[in-house]
Formats: structure tokens, sequence, C-alpha cells
């Protein structure tokens, strides 16, 4: 980073750090008193990774630069029944946060809009004044990040862990900001709204915004390609 910003030259740094991650197991200064339990260490995990990450941003920050800090998932504990994720795809582990930092270009501040992780790339070259990517689902987030009001696409969500670990079927979602439609063998509907926790299945009282969840979704759902039958190179070749 000390190279990167002395020559001048433009420059990118993706970071994917591990913890707060199963297994929980956070060094033991960041444990609060009384912690037991996955969750606290969870919480202690989270703890460890913002003092981490500090050192990280000190240099990775000013004018000119845009900086991102978001999540692959989220972690379940016994919500819905589940333990960690991938198994199922409510908000529980599906919503994430996203925060951008970008000095002298953006002013502190929140929504409570969704937007979607395929969204970040095209909002950091729009913050940055680079070209467009072409040919992509996202958008740029920028008139959300400057106050302004801006509709964004629904969210297609999905988890193939289900298939792959236990020959289960797969689940997609189709997620508006008021509703969102779990494609499964039983369907689910859900109002985000009231029912923020995903408790109440709508889609049996509600067969109307469940039918027109589910033709938005089959109208831009893309195609999913076959798994490849074609194995792994030789690394000795």
């Amino acid at each position: 980073l000390d190279s990167a910003g002395a020559s001048g030259e433009p420059w990118f740094l993706w970071v994917h750090y591990y913890d707060a991650h199963d297994p929980y197991k956070p060094p033991d200064a960041f444990r609060a008193p009384g912690d037991s339990g996955p969750l606290d260490a969870y919480r202690a995990e989270v703890r460890y990774l913002d003092h981490a990450l500090q050192p990280l941003f000190a240099r990775a920050s000013g004018a000119g630069t845009v900086t991102v800090v978001t999540s692959d998932h989220g972690e379940a504990f016994g919500e819905h029944g589940e333990l960690g994720h991938g198994h199922f795809i409510y908000d529980t582990t599906t919503l994430v946060p996203i925060v951008f930092h970008a000095p002298g270009m953006l002013k502190p501040g929140s929504s409570d809009a969704a937007p979607r992780l395929i969204d970040i790339g095209p909002t950091v070259l729009d913050l940055l004044g680079l070209p467009p990517m072409t040919n992509i689902d996202g958008v740029s987030l920028r008139p959300l990040l400057e106050g302004r009001e801006q509709s964004i696409p629904p969210a297609r969500v999905e988890t193939r862990q289900p298939w792959i670990a236990y020959g289960w079927a797969p689940l997609e979602a189709w997620r508006q900001a008021d509703l969102k439609l779990i494609i499964a063998p039983r369907p689910e509907l859900y109002d985000l709204v009231a029912d923020p926790g995903e408790t109440v299945n709508l889609a049996e009282t509600r067969i109307a915004d469940a039918d027109r969840l589910e033709l938005d979704w089959l109208a831009n759902r893309d195609a999913i390609p076959e798994r490849s039958s074609a194995a792994l190179s030789d690394p000795a070749a």
C-alpha cells in the first residue's frame, strides 16, 4: 500500500478476513465477561475483526480512495432451525452490511434501501470516474449514496448447498423491498415490512402476490449452466 500510494499509480486491493466464521474461536482478549456459547463467541470474533481492520484502514484511506466493507453471508444461531449458513435463504443469513467510505466524494449517512452485492462493482467505477462495465445486472448506487432517491431492482438469492451436500432441492428467492418469494417444493412468501423475521408464510393466502413475484423471477432468471463433468488436469502433467 505504501509503494502504491507513493507512486501515484491506480491500485486495487481485495481482502477477505475469515474470522467471524465457524468455528468461532476468538482470542480471549476480545471475549466479554460472562460470554458463553457460540453466539457470544461469534460476537467476540466480530470485535476481533474490527480491531484487525484498523491498521488496514489507516493505510488504505485518503483522498481518491474508495473503501467498501461487506460480507458474503450472515450466520444463523437457531433461527428457522438453522445453524451456520447455506442450508436456507432467509434474511438471517443473506442480509449483509455494505459500507462505502470515499473521502471528498461521499458525506456520512445511512439508508434502509436494499442494494445487492452485484451493485458494488458498478458503484466503485462510477465513484472513481472509470468506464462502466457492460452487460451486467448490477447498477451504480451513487444516487443513493449521495442522498437521492433511487429505485433498486429486486435481488435474486440462491443456495446450491442443499443439492450439493444432501441431494435436496436447491433454493432460490426473489426479494423486493417489501416482499420475498422463496421458490421451493413448498413456496414461501413473506411480507418483509410486517414480518421481517419471516415467520408467517403467506404463499397460500396472498396467491396473487406469490404468482406475480414468481412470474417476475422467471422473466429475469438467468440460465444456470450444467455442472461440468470434466476432470481436473493432472497436476504432475
